[in-house]
């Protein structure tokens, strides 16, 4: 580097997911005089209450740029961002654009740097479900393969990309930024008045959260999967954050009377109901849409500790 020369940064960010990765790596840069951190927003998930949200409890500065782009098709999404991200590029001339996750505008914000010639910056690669029918899969496998610095967060990516003849030398094994949010939101969820909002006791209750096609577009295995939690759910109670447009295609019955079912898409940040009026993304991640912020990487049930996180 240069003498006195700040490194720009182009952070990607698109869907909420991936607000929970980059609140800590925007902590982190502007603590750095060196850094010249620059964020930009996709626009991928776009309810404009929902970001703010995020935005305002994680501590995220607000975009730098916001692309708009919306909800598309996958092939349409992609595209869309790709032909907005490209003059962004060309504005601020960086010398890294660092993407975190695995959602569209991970791929497609990758794609364009690498054609133009800028370094890429993968946070959270590796990590691989082995399931190609997933969206997600795909994005990362095509990113991995393009990005010049991986940086991983647990050793199974490590496995991954070697496995996947990437170079050691562009692997950096660093840990997992979703801990820092945890971390550094940990007071703010004690302090939460979401049971009490919910009519709930602590280590008293299961949260499930449903949203994996596979899962949940089918009636008959949507239905197995309420019975594999029903004995659960009679002694202990459940929590259930499914999306609106799923719920409508499935049916509320099929929980049968056995769980409590609170939709968590209708309490914002402060515990308050508002109106739901989320449906689904059809261009975004298979994440969910509720508004209470989690981190899991797959479908599943864990306590009110928390379940894996991704």
């Amino acid at each position: 580097m240069t003498e006195g020369k700040r490194i720009t940064i182009l952070n990607v960010v698109g869907a909420r997911p991936n607000f929970m990765k980059i609140a800590p790596l925007m902590r982190a840069f502007r603590k750095r005089p060196e850094f010249r951190p620059v964020l930009v927003h996709t626009g991928q998930h776009y309810d404009e209450r929902m970001s703010r949200l995020f935005f305002d409890q994680l501590g995220i500065p607000r975009p730098d740029v916001n692309l708009e782009v919306g909800s598309a098709s996958h092939a349409v999404q992609t595209a869309e961002i790709m032909k907005r991200f490209e003059p962004v590029v060309e504005q601020y001339r960086p010398d890294v654009v660092l993407v975190v996750g695995d959602v569209n505008s991970t791929v497609a914000c990758a794609l364009v740097a690498v054609k133009l010639g800028v370094k890429v910056a993968h946070v959270e690669a590796g990590l691989r479900s082995f399931d190609r029918t997933m969206p997600e899969e795909i994005n990362r496998l095509l990113t991995d393969a393009i990005s010049d610095l991986l940086f991983v967060t647990e050793p199974s990516g490590l496995h991954n990309l070697k496995h996947e003849g990437i170079p050691e030398e562009k692997i950096f094994f660093v840990g997992n930024v979703m801990i820092d949010t945890l971390l550094a939101n940990l007071e703010q969820a004690r302090s939460s008045p979401i049971l009490e909002t919910l009519g709930l006791e602590a280590r008293a209750y299961a949260a499930l959260t449903l949203h994996r096609p596979g899962n949940v577009d089918d009636r008959e295995t949507f239905l197995r999967l309420f019975g594999a939690i029903r004995p659960h759910a009679e002694e202990h109670g459940a929590v259930r954050d499914a999306e609106r447009g799923r719920r409508r295609r499935v049916g509320r019955r099929a929980a049968g009377g056995a769980a409590r079912i609170s939709r968590l898409s209708e309490i914002d940040g402060r515990g308050a109901p508002r109106p739901d009026r989320l449906g689904r993304h059809p261009g975004g991640d298979d994440h969910s849409e509720g508004a209470v912020p989690h981190a899991s990487r797959d479908d599943g049930a864990a306590g009110d500790r928390g379940g894996r996180v991704q």
